[in-house]
């Protein structure tokens, strides 16, 4: 006997007053469950009748989890049904898409067997098979840089994959005379703007392994992103029971070659760049030959001007890269010329890392004696979608994104992360002129992004993961555009940095520099190289040790064991761990090891090396033996990223001579009121100066920006725009402890270092203000610290009277903005009192940017309303003094609406009727609605209204059912209420209970009687044995307001 199961799952939609609940019913009817079969029992289902499955995008598979629809099905519903069912059961996919993606209609509806049914992504336990399913979808998602003809190529797998390949053309079960019977039409294309399909043209050649390329246009290569752009192709089987789907997302890199530039006086120019050094002009290209370890490397070099010849000093071992190189490329040896990428060669991989990423859990690996057991670490595979630019409001701003790649499974297995294909993370970093104007501020976000391949990522939660950076110390000089007369010292000693003026180190070692002496054994001048850790996110441990090695294979920097007993791991291949240096080499011993960081640090000992005790200026680590090479090395600790999380990484560089002074200022904004007295402002300008060898110091302020190529006594000669702030200068003989040089302090401000400039700037305006140091030359005991001719500082600035704002933002109680709002910013001066709750000035969302007194509006936001919460919940911020950095003030509104949850209808399995049969309701829930009332105040005493409208059931293939309907009886004292479908439409909206409420934040209410009503079948009842129908309910309610 034929037998027909009901099944209704639900699904939440919130509007104010109004809430439209979408249930979803299957009707199934018993029968053969692979093949539909006609009314007369014959086979229903040939391959004459099937209409081919489209291939649809990769969000609609996803987006069919969790319900009983086929893509295809998906793709018919109304898009409101589409959108809601993609808030409430995957969040994390745009409801944009659907909007964007065509509706395919009812009348594309298959009957081929449901055993060629399923999803490319896993369906959920609730879902249930769908008879009549259209074809399986093989899916591929390719990254794809294209040569500089235009040329995409790509093989089929070996064999099906079931997930979405991505190193390969995925066949799915496409057997290879399937494959065989391919050809270049048998694609069909499809391309995202700004790509037409006509600017793609594709071959196919169908003898194994069964390539697939594409070939754009000149025009269409013009187009790329580096973002890129999807090239679709779809392709079916003969029968139409398998489908190929395979994205191409097309781009190329972005990559302007710049770099930054900060003068620093004295005839000598810092420069920052990416890579390796380039000092040319910006140049643009997207052809470009990348090793991707070379590319995320923090570059720091000095070009001194003063001389006769220019001479270029730089920092890293092998930095040897000159302004007659090519600007675009990244590692990669100038064989002859560009842009033809076969005209170079050479994979030179750098000794400084890249970017480089270990997880906590790994299990660590035993190389080199016995013992020795590292953790492994490792820099990208690939790195893709590659945007280097130059900010466009400031040249000395560089900008660099990426998403950085593992994709080799050893790698992956030596993580702990074997389970993935692979691991994806976006990279954003910027390199810019730090806070005191005197150094290259690093600052890089790493983020484990929400959506990889096309699809939303669910399965790449990283738990542990840290981070780490090594640089290969060294100093090279030559005449700037002749590297081939360098001057390159390896073994170059490793020193901790004079204690921090200021900043979360302040007081305390802040990091390294490495330095050289006219009098030392080096062949370099007095030049010194500063790495500064003094930031809130900056790295939590770092290390002055040897080199440590690290290459594309694999960097072991981390030893589970002794630290003063170890080796450096670096290559990984069939021959096994290569590992060199003698012992010991002092690394880091876990994955949180603060290394020299620590306070106190333990100073190890070492046969061929001598480690210092931590002190400022002091020697941290020195190579004893003449083959030695040395290394910094920091690190960022584990944390845990969940898809869309990140973290942010900063530190500082500079290079400088190591004789000019130096000056920082703890603050970069200042509040002086008008008419401010000397005693006023006394102390208010924190800061400090530093100079490494002379006694004595100065320090100038100016309103206006000095010419900072000008000599130093040419600068303290002008004194119409440039005031001596200091009475007598700043001088190391007064101190305590660091008379003589080499220095190892900073000299603070004297509290009075504001008089004599406090005329230019206390009259409550804003002003730019400029300080720099200048000292005073001498003779030392010890020649190389005598110096004959004043030096000047960097230049740091202050902003007297900054304007600042305050932006005012409306949230619910848990912060969250409130739909259909907008963000207000009132600005003015810092330290300006406003006052956003006064309730006899303006309403502040229609007052003038400038006005810093109003009140919020009563009410805000529509479907549903908000109304403004009792001042006891709102900020202490609504009202206060604007602070110089801003501040942002959540005014809170509560939210006034209903959330409905109806019950899960089940009408069991039953024969499919003869006569007219009524079946009741079985689910779970019983016939029971769950309401949560968020309204406030007299609302709640109002009463409620429920209705309900259904559409048709239906199934592939067949006309729309009107003769299935739903009852409901709100109570044995009320009638029942009967729910008729329209053909392909909501029917009418009927009132199913009217007049009700109830009493707390929750409550239920309890239907007498929910049933479905079914006529027998007939020619105009033709329920289909074996079928699926599903309908949708949608209900409302509302309290009459």
């Amino acid at each position: 006997m034929d037998k027909m199961l009901l099944h209704r799952m639900s699904v939440r939609f919130f509007k104010y007053l109004m809430v439209v609940v979408s249930s979803l019913l299957l009707f199934a009817l018993a029968g053969q469950p692979v093949q539909a079969a006609s009314q007369n029992g014959t086979a229903a289902g040939t391959a004459n009748n099937v209409v081919r499955d489209p291939a649809y995008p990769v969000w609609v598979y996803q987006a069919v989890v969790g319900t009983p629809y086929t893509p295809q099905q998906f793709l018919s519903l109304p898009l409101a049904h589409q959108q809601a069912l993609l808030a409430q059961l995957h969040p994390e996919i745009d409801p944009g898409v659907a909007a964007a993606t065509a509706s395919i209609g009812s009348q594309l509806t298959s009957s081929a067997p449901a055993a060629a049914s399923s999803s490319v992504l896993a369906q959920s336990a609730q879902t249930m098979a769908v008879t009549g399913a259209t074809a399986v979808a093989a899916n591929t998602y390719l990254e794809s840089v294209p040569t500089s003809a235009g040329v995409v190529t790509a093989q089929m797998t070996g064999s099906g994959v079931a997930g979405i390949a991505t190193t390969g053309i995925n066949r799915g079960t496409m057997t290879d005379a399937e494959l065989s019977q391919f050809q270049a039409s048998s694609f069909n294309v499809t391309t995202a703007a700004p790509l037409t399909a006509s600017e793609v043209t594709v071959a196919y050649n169908n003898t194994a392994p069964y390539t697939l390329t594409l070939t754009l246009t000149a025009a269409a290569l013009t187009k790329l992103t580096y973002q890129g752009v999807p090239v679709t192709l779809t392709a079916h089987n003969a029968a139409g029971t398998k489908a190929l789907h395979i994205v191409f997302n097309v781009w190329q890199p972005d990559i302007e070659r710049s770099h930054g530039s900060i003068n620093l006086g004295n005839g000598l120019a810092f420069q920052y760049m990416y890579g390796e050094y380039y000092n040319g002009d910006n140049t643009h290209s997207t052809d470009v030959p990348i090793l991707p370890q070379w590319v995320d490397i923090p570059n720091v070099n000095l070009l001194d001007t003063s001389g006769t010849t220019p001479i270029r000093y730089s920092g890293t071992y092998n930095d040897l890269s000159n302004d007659s190189n090519a600007p675009n490329w990244f590692g990669y040896y100038h064989v002859t010329a560009l842009p033809d990428k076969s005209k170079w060669s050479g994979d030179r991989q750098p000794t400084t890392s890249s970017l480089i990423i270990g997880m906590k859990d790994a299990a660590a690996v035993s190389i080199g004696q016995t013992g020795n057991d590292f953790r492994p670490t490792f820099q990208f595979d690939d790195i893709k979608h590659v945007h280097m630019y130059t900010d466009p409001d400031n040249d000395n701003i560089l900008h660099l994104d990426y998403d950085g790649y593992i994709t080799s499974a050893a790698k992956l297995n030596y993580l702990g992360l074997g389970s993935l294909d692979q691991v994806v993370l976006n990279v954003q970093s910027t390199l810019s002129p730090s806070s005191d104007g005197g150094q290259m501020a690093m600052d890089e976000t790493v983020t484990n992004p929400q959506t990889i391949n096309g699809v939303p990522n669910t399965t790449q939660d990283l738990k542990g993961i840290y981070f780490l950076r090594t640089y290969d110390t060294a100093f090279n000089h030559y005449p700037a555009n002749a590297p081939s007369q360098k001057n390159q010292a390896d073994n170059t000693p490793i020193y901790y940095s004079p204690a921090a003026p200021s900043g979360p180190l302040k007081g305390k070692v802040p990091g390294f520099y490495i330095q050289t002496s006219a009098s030392s054994t080096e062949k370099n001048p007095n030049i010194d190289i500063q790495y500064n850790f003094n930031s809130p996110y900056g790295p939590d441990g770092w290390l002055g040790t040897n080199m440590l090695p690290v290459d594309q294979n694999i960097s072991a920097i981390y030893v589970n064991g002794n630290p003063s007993t170890t080796q450096i791991g670096e290559d990984i291949s069939a021959s096994g761990w290569d590992y060199r240096f003698d012992n010991p080499t002092l690394v880091f011993n876990s994955p949180t090891d603060p290394g020299m960081a620590a306070n106190p640090f333990t100073v190890p000992t070492s046969t061929d090396g001598a480690y210092g005790a931590k002190q400022p200026g002091k020697v941290a680590f020195k190579r004893t033996k003449s083959s030695g090479d040395t290394g910094i090395a920091m690190k960022w600790s584990p944390v845990d990223l969940a898809p869309g999380e990140a973290k942010r990484m900063q530190f500082n560089a500079t290079i400088n001579s190591a004789q000019p002074p130096k000056i920082t200022v703890a603050s970069k904004t200042l509040t002086i009121p008008q008419g401010a007295s000397a005693t006023a402002v006394a102390g208010l300008l924190q800061g400090g100066v530093f100079d490494s060898n002379s006694q004595k110091v100065n320090i100038y302020a100016s309103t206006t920006a000095p010419d900072m190529t000008e000599s130093a006594a040419a600068l303290a000669a002008d004194t119409v725009h440039n005031v001596k702030l200091t009475a007598t200068p700043l001088d190391y003989s007064t101190t305590s402890n660091d008379q003589n040089p080499p220095h190892t302090t900073w000299l603070a401000f004297p509290q009075s270092v504001l008089t004599n400039i406090l005329d230019q700037i206390n009259d409550g305006g804003t002003h730019q203000l400029y300080l720099f140091a200048i000292d005073v030359p001498g003779t030392a005991t010890d020649p190389q610290y005598s110096q004959a001719d004043p030096l000047v500082s960097n230049l740091a600035t202050v902003t007297v009277n900054p304007e600042a704002s305050a932006t005012i933002k409306f949230v619910d109680p848990d912060g969250n903005q409130v739909p259909g709002t907008k963000t207000y910013t009132k600005t003015g001066r810092a330290g300006t009192a406003y006052n956003f709750a006064d309730t006899s000035a303006a309403d502040l969302t229609t007052s003038a940017a400038t006005v810093l007194t109003g009140h919020a509006p009563a009410t805000v936001g529509t479907a549903p309303t908000y109304r403004l919460a009792p001042a006891s919940q709102q900020p202490a911020a609504i009202k206060g003094t604007l602070p110089i950095d801003g501040v942002t003030i959540n005014i809170v509104y509560l939210p006034q609406y209903l959330e409905l949850v109806p019950p899960a209808l089940d009408f069991g399995q039953n024969p499919v009727p003869t006569v007219q049969t009524t079946y009741n309701n079985t689910g779970q829930d019983g016939n029971k609605f769950t309401i949560t009332d968020y309204r406030s105040g007299s609302e709640r005493a109002e009463s409620l209204n429920l209705t309900a409208q259904m559409t048709p059931f239906q199934t592939a293939g067949q006309s729309p059912l009107t003769a299935l309907q739903l009852v409901y009886q709100y109570s044995q004292s009320t009638s029942p209420v009967t729910l008729t479908p329209s053909t392909d439409a909501y029917g009418p909206v009927q009132t199913i209970a009217a007049g009700f409420s109830g009493t707390g934040d929750q409550y239920t209410i309890d239907f007498a009687k929910i049933q479905l009503t079914s006529s027998a079948r007939s020619a105009a009842n033709p329920i289909k044995a074996g079928a699926q129908y599903t309908a949708t309910v949608q209900y409302t309610i509302t309290d009459g307001l």
